[in-house]
This record gives C-alpha cells, sequence and structure tokens, in this order.
C-alpha cells in the first residue's frame, strides 16, 4: 500500500491523493531532478490481467502524442506491485464538476471549449488513436478555459491485433458511448465525434439526451434507436447551426456523421459571430468567452489600444492608457471619486495620490496618507465624494476633505492593519475592517460608533445598507445589522480559512469572497454566494496563482478578479462563469476599481502601474 511520503523509482515522491477510480488512484508528486511538480496515476497489478495492460498502453499512447490540448506524460514504471505513470500536473476542474457548479455554459464558451476538444481529438485520431471514454470527467479544463483531453485507458490504436478484451461490459461510459460501442462493433474516430456531440448537448442543456435513471438495457438501446430531443427545446435561443451540429454528430450511423475537419470548420465559422448570442432571456445562465478561442499565453499590453472582446455579451475591454509611477513601488489601492473624474492611488514608496482620471495627471499627494508614513491599503470615498478616508499599516484612518483635500479628522484606537474601508450607501457610517477588529465609525462627526465583537478582516455593506458583511479568521461569514450591532449567525465558507477578499454585489444578492488557500487546489479559488443568507456559494476556478483583488461592475453584471500571476478574469457576476481574460502580463494584480459609470476598469500592479481599460457595453 503506497501512503504519503513514498518515493517510486528512486525520484518521485508522493505527496497527496488527488483522487481514486477504477484505474487506480492519481496523487501529486514531486520529481525533485526537475523542480517540479507532477500527477503520479498508480495501479496495483496482477500479472497479465486486462487492466494492466491497458494502463500500460495509457503510457504508450500518451507518450507518442504531442498536442497542448493532451496530458503529458514524462515517465512510467514499475515498483513492487504497482504499475505508475508520471504525468503533468494539472491546474483547475474538469468539465464534469465545472458544470455541476455553474449549469449550462454560453454558446460561446461551448463553442470554445468543444473548438479544443476536436483540436486534440483529432490530433489523437492522426496518429491512429481513438479515445472511446469522452465524456465531461476526461477533459479538464485550466485556466482561461484551456482544455486537457485526459485518461486513454481504453484508447483503441488503429492497425493494432490482440485487442485488449474481456468478459466484462464494452469498454466506456454508457451515457456518452455511441451506438456502435453498444453493439459492440468496432470504434473508430466517428465514435469519438458521438460522444463529443453528447457532450455538447450537456453543456448547451445541463442534461444528457437520454437519462441514466434507467436500466442500462433501455439507455443503450436508447442510443441506438431513439432520436435525441432537439437541444433547442430543452434552452430557447440556441444558434441554428450550433443545435444542427450537435443533432449530426448523434447520428446512429457513423457514415453521417461531420468528421473531425467538418466540425471544426463549423464551429470557426460560429467562433467568428460577434452577435453569437448567451442565454434567453430569463432562461438560463449566461458565460464567457471572446472571439473564438482564447490565446493560450496572453500578449503583452501596450499603450495602443488593445481590445478584449466578449461576443456573447458584447462587452469590450480596450486597453487605453497606462499610469506609470516615477517613484516605483507597488500599487496597494485604488479609488474612483464618485464623479469618475478622480482616481485616487496608493502605491508603497510613492504614497496617496490623486490623479485626473481622464489624463492620468497627479492632481495632488496627501501627505502621510496611511499615518506615521506608513503604507496605505484601503480607500473609500463618500458617496457624494465629501470624504475620502485612508488606511493601512499605521492603524490610524485618516478622513480627508473630498474638495480641498484638507486633513479633517484622525480615527484611532485600531488594532493591527486596517484592510478595508466603506462607506453605507447614506455616508454616515464608516466600517474599518481590519486583520484584529473591525469598527463603526460616524464618517461626519468621526464619532467611534461600535466595535463588532469576534469580527475581524475586510467589511462590505448590502446596497441599501441595513447589512454588513464581514469575515472572520475561522473563513466564516458574518452579517450584522450595522445599527444594532447584533450578529445573524455565521456562514463557514472555508473552515479554517482567514477571509482575506470580500465583495459585495451592488443587486443585494451576490457576494464575492477570497480565502487563504489551505490546500494547493484552494490556490487561486473565489467563492461566489447569496449576501443575504451566507448559502449556495460556489468555487470559481480559473485562477492558479493567489487573488489579490476582487471589484464588482457598478451594474451589477461583472464580477472582476486579478491574481498574482497577472491574470485578470472577468466573469458574470450571477453565474460565475468566465467571459474573458485580460492580458495583464506577469506582475501581480493588487487592486482593482470601477468608475461610477462602469466606462473605466483599472488594474492596478506591483511594478507601480496602473492600466486603465475601457469597457464597452
Amino acid at each position: 500500500m503506497v501512503t504519503a511520503g513514498t518515493t517510486l523509482a528512486d525520484r518521485y515522491t508522493l505527496g497527496r491523493l488527488l483522487g481514486r477510480g477504477g484505474m487506480g488512484e492519481v496523487w501529486q508528486g514531486r520529481d525533485p531532478v526537475l523542480g517540479r511538480d507532477v500527477a503520479v496515476k498508480l495501479m496495483r497489478v496482477a500479472r497479465e490481467s486486462v487492466p494492466e495492460q491497458r494502463f500500460g498502453r495509457e503510457a504508450e499512447i500518451l507518450a507518442g502524442l504531442h498536442h497542448p490540448g493532451i496530458t503529458v506524460v514524462h515517465d512510467a514504471g514499475r515498483q513492487d506491485a504497482y504499475r505508475f505513470i508520471v504525468m503533468e500536473l494539472l491546474i483547475g476542474q474538469d468539465l464534469a464538476h465545472l458544470l455541476a457548479e455553474q449549469g449550462p455554459l454560453s454558446f460561446p464558451r461551448v463553442v470554445d471549449l468543444t473548438s479544443q476538444t476536436v483540436d486534440a481529438v483529432a490530433a489523437a485520431h492522426q496518429h491512429g488513436v481513438v479515445h472511446r471514454d469522452l465524456k465531461p470527467a476526461n477533459l479538464f479544463v485550466q485556466a482561461g478555459d484551456r482544455v486537457k483531453v485526459c485518461d486513454f485507458g481504453i484508447a483503441r490504436v488503429a492497425g493494432t491485433t490482440g485487442t485488449l478484451t474481456s468478459d466484462g461490459p464494452v469498454p466506456g461510459t454508457p451515457a456518452y458511448m455511441s451506438p456502435e460501442q453498444h453493439q459492440g462493433k468496432t470504434a473508430d474516430a466517428r465514435t469519438d465525434l458521438y460522444s463529443l456531440g453528447v457532450v455538447m448537448f450537456e453543456m448547451l442543456t445541463g442534461i444528457l439526451p437520454f437519462p441514466v435513471d434507467q436500466p442500462l438495457y433501455a439507455l443503450m438501446r436508447q442510443h441506438v434507436e431513439a432520436a435525441p430531443p432537439r437541444p433547442g427545446t430543452l434552452r430557447p435561443g440556441i444558434p441554428r447551426e450550433l443545435e444542427r451540429l450537435v443533432l449530426d454528430l448523434l447520428a446512429k450511423d457513423p457514415a453521417k456523421r461531420p468528421d473531425s475537419r467538418e466540425t471544426a470548420a463549423v464551429l470557426a465559422e460560429l467562433a467568428t459571430r460577434d452577435a453569437l448570442p448567451t442565454a434567453a432571456a430569463g432562461s438560463l445562465r449566461d458565460s464567457r468567452q471572446g472571439r473564438g478561442r482564447r490565446p493560450r499565453t496572453p500578449p503583452t499590453p501596450t499603450l495602443a489600444a488593445h481590445p478584449a472582446r466578449n461576443p456573447g455579451a458584447g462587452r469590450v475591454f480596450e486597453l487605453r492608457r497606462t499610469l506609470t509611477s516615477a517613484t516605483g513601488g507597488a500599487v496597494d489601492a485604488l479609488a474612483f471619486g464618485p464623479d469618475g473624474r478622480t482616481l485616487v492611488t496608493s502605491h508603497s514608496l510613492a504614497g496617496v495620490r490623486l490623479l485626473d482620471a481622464r489624463t492620468g495627471s497627479v492632481r495632488h499627494e496627501l501627505a502621510g496618507g496611511g499615518g506615521g508614513g506608513s503604507r496605505v491599503h484601503a480607500l473609500a470615498f463618500s458617496p457624494d465624494g465629501s470624504t475620502l478616508a485612508t488606511g493601512g499599516e499605521g492603524a490610524v484612518v485618516r478622513l480627508w476633505d473630498g474638495r480641498t483635500d484638507a486633513l479633517r479628522a484622525q480615527l484611532t484606537g485600531h488594532s493591527g492593519t486596517v484592510v478595508s474601508l466603506e462607506f453605507a450607501p447614506d455616508g454616515r457610517t464608516l466600517a474599518v475592517g481590519g486583520d484584529a477588529q473591525v469598527r463603526l465609525w460616524d464618517g461626519r462627526t468621526a464619532k467611534h460608533l461600535m466595535d463588532l465583537p469576534g469580527a475581524t478582516g475586510p467589511a462590505v455593506f448590502s446596497p441599501d445598507g441595513r447589512l454588513l458583511v464581514t469575515g472572520g479568521g475561522e473563513g466564516q461569514l458574518r452579517r450584522w445589522s450595522p445599527r444594532s450591532g447584533k450578529s445573524h449567525r455565521p456562514r463557514s465558507i472555508r473552515p479554517n480559512g482567514r477571509v482575506r477578499l470580500l465583495a459585495a454585489g451592488p443587486d443585494g444578492h451576490g457576494i464575492a469572497a477570497v480565502c487563504s488557500p489551505l490546500a494547493p487546489e484552494d490556490k487561486g479559488l473565489v467563492l461566489l454566494m447569496d449576501a443575504r443568507t451566507g448559502r449556495g456559494h460556489r468555487r470559481l476556478t480559473g485562477h492558479t496563482e493567489d487573488v489579490g483583488a476582487l471589484a464588482y461592475g457598478p451594474d451589477g453584471r461583472l464580477l472582476v478578479s486579478g491574481d498574482h500571476g497577472g491574470t485578470v478574469i472577468v466573469r458574470d457576476a450571477r453565474s460565475g462563469a468566465q467571459l474573458l481574460i485580460l492580458p495583464e502580463g506577469s506582475e501581480q494584480v493588487r487592486a482593482l476599481a470601477f468608475s461610477p459609470d462602469g466606462g473605466t476598469l483599472a488594474v492596478g500592479c506591483s511594478d507601480g502601474s496602473v492600466r486603465l481599460w475601457a469597457t464597452g457595453g
């Protein structure tokens, strides 16, 4: 029996069990020779068993396939009673989990994910390899919606003899198997395309064409004889060409199915349409994706216009200006004034500066904005623009006149670092979130109102001001009445994980949170839930580095997150589905802010730059 710490081939050390299935276990391991983390697939073997032969065949097949959409094999071998395959470690989640969390995907996203899968499968077919088990669980979705086709354990190589068989059922997953597989006939390239048609049907509608909650014989017969329902009857608004492609792929006769080239051509045509719709109004969730396939490596932005488009939502992000700090230092915080004309920045070396949001010119610098010359981590304007609050490492919050930039008051008595500042919608109450406490102040008179017992970390108001949501050191969300100081029952969203970031949607329903990661798969995770109940939270993946900033668009339609690897993901705020990724480069993203009209997104980075993206709707 293998355990964490076991070393294979005197090289690969097993760390954490990632999963267990019919073909063995998958562990996260470490290759000290090349200094990288790997995935190690293990199987306990019996002499001359069919599963062992298939396990070995998988390593041979993958070693001969070289495509960015197919899992890379680094090594394989045997130790004691085990055979193992060493593969690249993938960060993200499989499509099955994605569909379980998000439900049906947008039409542009279905086109994009399918296009990538067709490319990878076509490459395998060119080498004579038929996968025979294409399904959402074997399609791994990484950051930026990059797809990897996994698990070639039951793949068939054309032209080989001595086919691996057993007395058991035909290899495959019945819900996704082609008619010829259910009939025990030879599988070829168009067998995989039938399975891909089933996957597309599920991505579009959220259900399978033939239900699995029925006897196996009945399910097999339906795949062989019954016509699938039209996807458009289950989800209105599906483009006719997209629905036709799915139904063509689900043809009973393999000869009547389009091949990989024909399928790719239809998808490419669909991907070029600027007006490719998302869900019908009031029906299903919107989702993501730009024009065609997302670039694998984001290009480095320049000062020239650099558009990123999401045809489904009609949304365009164009890089209009990059502001740099002459004194250097990381951007710690950003805030727009209520009129949209002023952008306030806090740099680790340059302090707090008020800029003209249109030209980027410095209008004023605040002396000691954080108190004692310390770094400012939080900025907030009152709704009417009369007050600017700054706070950070000095445990002092300063209130500045929003029109004259003169210092009005200092709020003292805080413990630790101030991590968030937010005015209530009426402008009277200021919530100061710190790593040791949360305090409420009257923002006009600078009078201390109350401390919230047990509340720590960031704090955000609901749009009506009746609710204040705070984080906690034990991965909890706590909901308070800012008038009485009474707390509702806390909700645990990430046990033992500290809540680092919070953002509240302007619709009063959604709230997004980021917690300190407790395991590698938690890195870059954004949690989306109902602000009123704290329930129904969903795990939003896509980032591979720690998330450093969150921001909702002022109209409540968009949620933007930026990570320490330089990736900025724009999502649908309701569903959490990715819409597009902004090419921010490799610098850490530390701050995000929307202008009040939603027309500009400011992105602050660790190199001191602030990138201003114009958004279109």
